[in-house]
């Protein structure tokens, strides 16, 4: 019943959003869904059916798609787990309902579990029609050997480890942070893992070109299936899973954390100058220092990469908050009130994100000087932020995430790639002068202000119009 009772709760407050919440699109979407993957699978079966004939060459495959099983499964686990901080309020209505804590912890798990499995394995299913398809109940054996068991028991064992930080965050009386903590900690093992990904592949490819049998810890399954059979394997799993079950269930906290939406970020100077106010705002919510630690871990991957000019790019990643800046902003604008024009209430709100990536740019800069990267490429980086700033503003502003639903937060950030994808490629194929590439770049800044400023004066009429039906 819980169970049921969450996954109705994240589809009204998290998937009924804009088109979904018509059942003409919900309907365009799933068909659109079901027809991209049998045509993927259907493409799959026709133009790798020479290759995926050897068994050999299956097997192989399976074992590379454990090792992006496995990484995927961990962007999952953070993805879930980022829902749940923003719906902590449902939690606290699971306290009214007549269950104990044992089963409350279930229910999430489960439904944890299956939503992470599903996000981590769809990428997953034509290769695995294609190969079933061809080759029938092996091929079945390797799917669930190569990327369903690994992705169950690694969830499982996240899960696991997810409450043994907490527990510890507890004990260290740090459970208003524990959240954050663990999305740092998490986001630590993404990166480590991901820079181990190349030399576990090479490896894989080398000893299958010399004919070497190797264990991989990802293609555990696909090892006892290959020496023991199927029926072992299956064991394996469901004991895996009964002890990781078990533990998980033991270890989860009696109380879900509150969420602690915001960081202790003192300023001075906020009945003088208005922009400082804003800088509070936006420097205190805790997404922006989530992104602050993911772009500086990646700024240490680039740099010490082959590419070391592209690693000031990486402050890119933390224009991701700047689709909560509208929003973040709200009673601070509330308290303005009307007397403050729209065009002064969105320089406001571009200035302090400007400020605050300059701040959080430092960092980067002093790096990059360190690493000896040319100043052009550290003055373009920041430019494409600041040109990001406008076009992530005017997301925030168009499709505006109502209670930090992520789901808006990720229609936004895809309809924003695909216009910068769509003016990038136009530039491209125009093959235009530099001086007429500038021009319709300075143009294309200036009707994202335009528009952005349209938006917060419609939103003002909104907002005015609701006030007046709601008093009469």
């Amino acid at each position: 019943m819980v169970t049921k009772l969450l996954a109705r709760f994240f589809w009204r407050r998290v998937l009924s959003v804009g088109i979904l919440r018509s059942r003409i699109g919900r309907f365009g979407i799933g068909l659109f869904a079901l027809l991209s993957i049998l045509g993927l699978t259907a493409i799959a079966t026709l133009y790798l059916r020479d290759m995926l004939s050897d068994m050999a060459i299956v097997q192989l495959l399976f074992q590379v798609a454990s090792v992006s099983a496995t990484f995927w499964t961990i962007i999952a686990f953070i993805f879930v787990k980022i829902l749940f901080m923003k719906s902590h309020e449902f939690l606290r209505l699971t306290f009214q309902l007549p269950i104990t804590n044992h089963e409350r912890s279930a229910a999430m798990l489960l439904y944890e579990m299956s939503f992470a499995s599903a996000v981590a394995l769809v990428l997953f299913i034509p290769a695995s029609l294609a190969v079933i398809i061809q080759h029938g109940l092996p091929a079945l054996m390797l799917v669930l050997g190569g990327v369903v068991f690994p992705a169950l028991t690694l969830y499982l064992f996240l899960a696991l480890t997810y409450n043994v930080i907490f527990r510890l965050a507890e004990a260290l009386r740090m459970v208003r942070m524990s959240q954050l903590i663990v999305s740092i900690i998490f986001v630590f093992a993404v990166f480590f893992y991901n820079s181990r990904t190349p030399a576990i592949l090479l490896q894989m490819s080398d000893d299958y070109l010399n004919e070497r049998e190797a264990f991989y810890p990802t293609a555990a399954y696909i090892s006892v299936l290959d020496n023991y059979g199927p029926i072992a394997m299956m064991v394996l799993f469901f004991g895996c899973a009964a002890v990781l079950v078990s533990l998980a269930l033991g270890s989860a906290p009696k109380v879900p954390p509150i969420v602690r939406q915001f960081v202790k970020f003192p300023l001075v100077g906020f009945a003088r100058y208005r922009v400082v106010a804003f800088v509070a705002a936006i420097a205190r919510r805790w997404e922006l220092w989530l992104a602050s630690v993911i772009a500086y871990l990646c700024f240490l991957s680039l740099v010490t990469s082959n590419s070391p000019a592209q690693a000031p790019y990486a402050l890119l990643i933390l224009l991701v908050q700047s689709i909560y800046a509208y929003v973040g902003v709200a009673p601070l604008r509330r308290l303005a009130g009307p007397r403050v024009s729209a065009w002064s209430e969105y320089l406001l709100i571009v200035s302090s994100q400007l400020l605050v990536l300059l701040l959080l740019a430092l960092p980067v800069i002093l790096g990059s000087q360190i690493a000896q990267i040319p100043l052009a490429a550290i003055g373009w980086s920041l430019l494409a932020c600041a040109s990001s700033v406008l076009s992530a503003t005017l997301i925030g502003i168009v499709f505006p995430p109502e209670k930090d639903n992520p789901f808006t937060v990720l229609v936004g950030l895809g309809a924003l790639f695909a216009v910068v994808g769509i003016l990038g490629v136009m530039v491209g194929i125009l093959s235009l002068p530099a001086a007429a590439t500038i021009a319709i770049l300075v143009g294309a800044h200036g009707v994202v202000v335009a528009y952005g400023v349209a938006g917060i004066q419609s939103l003002r009429r909104k907002a005015r119009y609701e006030a007046s039906n709601g008093g009469s």
